[in-house]
């Protein structure tokens, strides 16, 4: 069994940092047998603290951990879910047929290690579904045994959720008590990657509740992980506590208490006084400080971000369709400021994505749009979007007033600030920027579906690890948020580059291509433009060891101990 041990996040840092990612097959598997079965060998993650429960004879000096979210995102299902919270939430309290995992040399895999439920997969020849092998005897936090039909059940949830149209999920089938066959619609190359994202619950609970969500994502889920949710006060807090019969062995700590707090301040306070152990997102001066050395209880960790602060164009909007506009928007995008309200949480970016694994290309030396007004105000005179009336503001060819809406989360002081700066920048060549802040859900739903009410947004890119899990962003968060399929050009973006890279199953072959479609994809199509490469900082109690975390989705606390 691939053993998913522990390398730490600053050696973790380094190596990232330091070297191309190495692409493998995953988790033991290879192209020309289409397998993967567990294999011995060491899996590397982020872990917090060095030393392990093992050497102090399993021993903690404190039984409970309390870890700090910046928000609530209102359950754990991840079909429904918009938030990074809700992911770590339901890291802790189930497992997934196959994990994101790091190897010792810094490589990313997906595949099957020790916390999988599967034992072993196999692709069809034609890549046209994967066959899952379960491991046997894993139990539900109810006392039931896992099998396939919990497993299908799962899958079924994930029908509304973008991104996962390859499935064919009127045919994923139970072989047999112990197997499950996938079959997809399509040949997608992220298929392992994204199969992956699907937490497996109990079907009989699900029965138990009349298929009541509510209950059984909020309320009591059930899943097969380390720590059961018993209580779940929404934007509050949750309370989980140890499951004894987690197939892994039962974890060090008793309890695991998740508490909602969106003030920085208040959360850092809460750290410092010995209320809360973990701050998942500290605000940026107190990270700073807090490796500066200022406080010898506490530590700091730091790695890039799998995600990047990027402004989304939205398809939808008359106002974007012409290329020459969001290039003149980009030019006046001043990156240089909004970089420093992140206040040492971010930093420049030279990628057309998030560049956490160091699999992109680094366009530092030629950045695409660099700060500059006067090409910003040309490239809006020549799309027609001019001041014909002598205010100082431009108006479209039909003699409009031009204005541009930004839509982001209200709640989030940097994202409000971000805003401020790009209203000013606009303002100085003659576009009028309308600010839309509205809390999470609002923003989601206006995201979604009250389409012609903005016509750009914040958003978050996520990183290109691997091949196998690459088209995240190019194409689903385009179409979930930014509506690109509404842009002209998409058809050809889609049947150019889109679609084969989804369908070439050949690395090599499959490098070649995206290494052409980074070129284009902020030059000649321009969905979206990244602005801030996001640091991931937590700050915790100095004592607390063993924490692992692979990404924002993973979290593994069945190590946690204090010493």
């Amino acid at each position: 069994m691939r053993k998913c041990s522990k390398i730490s996040r600053s050696v973790l840092a380094g190596i990232l940092a330091a070297s191309m990612l190495a692409i493998t097959a995953c988790g033991g598997g290879n192209e020309s047998k289409n397998t993967s079965t567990s294999t011995s060998g060491n899996a590397g993650s982020s872990e917090i603290g060095s030393g392990s429960a093992a050497e102090t004879g399993g021993a903690t000096t404190k039984d409970e951990m309390v870890i700090i979210f910046n928000g609530d995102h209102g359950n754990v299902n991840m079909a429904v879910s918009v938030g990074n919270n809700a992911s770590a939430l339901t890291s802790m309290c189930t497992n997934y047929l196959v994990d994101n995992y790091y190897l010792e040399d810094g490589s990313y895999e997906v595949g099957v290690c020790d916390r999988s439920l599967a034992e072993s997969y196999e692709w069809d020849e034609d890549y046209m579904g994967i066959t899952f092998k379960l491991r046997q005897g894993v139990k539900f936090q109810n006392g039931e045994e896992l099998t396939a039909d919990d497993v299908v059940m799962s899958i079924g949830f994930f029908t509304v959720k973008n991104g996962m149209e390859f499935i064919d999920f009127d045919n994923v089938k139970a072989v047999d008590d112990y197997t499950v066959y996938v079959p997809f619609t399509e040949l997608h190359k992220s298929a392992l990657t994204q199969i992956g994202l699907i937490g497996i619950w109990n079907k009989d609970y699900y029965d138990e509740v009349g298929g009541d969500e509510n209950v059984f994502f909020h309320d009591a889920p059930i899943g097969t992980g380390a720590f059961q949710i018993k209580e779940y006060v929404t934007d509050d807090y949750v309370s989980l506590e140890r499951f004894d019969d987690y197939f892994e062995g039962a974890a060090i700590l008793s309890k695991i208490t998740a508490r909602f707090i969106a003030d920085t301040s208040v959360a850092f306070s809460e750290l410092e006084t010995g209320n809360a152990d973990y701050i998942f997102v500290p605000g940026g001066t107190d990270a700073a400080n807090v490796l500066n050395g200022d406080y010898e209880n506490l530590a700091c960790s730091e790695a890039p971000l799998e995600d990047a602060l990027s402004i989304g164009f939205n398809g939808y909007s008359e106002k974007l369709q012409d290329l020459r506009v969001r290039q003149a928007l980009c030019y006046a995008f001043d990156r240089e400021a909004m970089v420093s309200v992140y206040d040492g949480m971010g930093e420049d970016i030279y990628t057309i994505m998030s560049n956490k694994p160091g699999t992109m290309t680094d366009f530092s030396d030629d950045w695409f749009y660099e700060y500059d007004l006067e090409k910003a105000a040309a490239l809006l005179d020549e799309a027609g979007i001019k001041d014909t009336d002598g205010d100082g503001m431009r108006e479209d060819a039909d003699g409009n007033d031009f204005s541009i809406t930004y839509l982001y989360i209200g709640t989030n002081n940097i994202y409000a600030t971000i805003g401020e700066i790009m209203k000013n920048s606009l303002s100085s060549i003659g576009v009028t920027l309308e600010l839309g802040g509205y809390d999470v859900s609002t923003y989601d739903d206006m995201m979604r579906n009250d389409v012609d009410s903005w016509d750009i947004f914040e958003m978050g890119l996520g990183s290109i690890a691997s091949s196998n899990g690459w088209n995240y962003t190019p194409q689903t968060q385009m179409n979930t948020y930014a509506h690109s399929e509404q842009f002209d050009s998409w058809d050809e973006y889609y049947n150019t580059y889109i679609e084969p890279l989804n369908t070439t199953m050949d690395d090599e072959k499959w490098w070649t291509m995206f290494r052409e479609f980074e070129e284009v994809a902020l030059t000649d199509y321009l969905y979206w433009y990244p602005i801030v490469q996001r640091m991931d900082k937590s700050v915790y109690a100095a004592n607390l060891k063993g924490l692992e975390r692979i990404g924002w989705q993973t979290w593994n606390l069945t190590g946690v101990y204090f010493e």
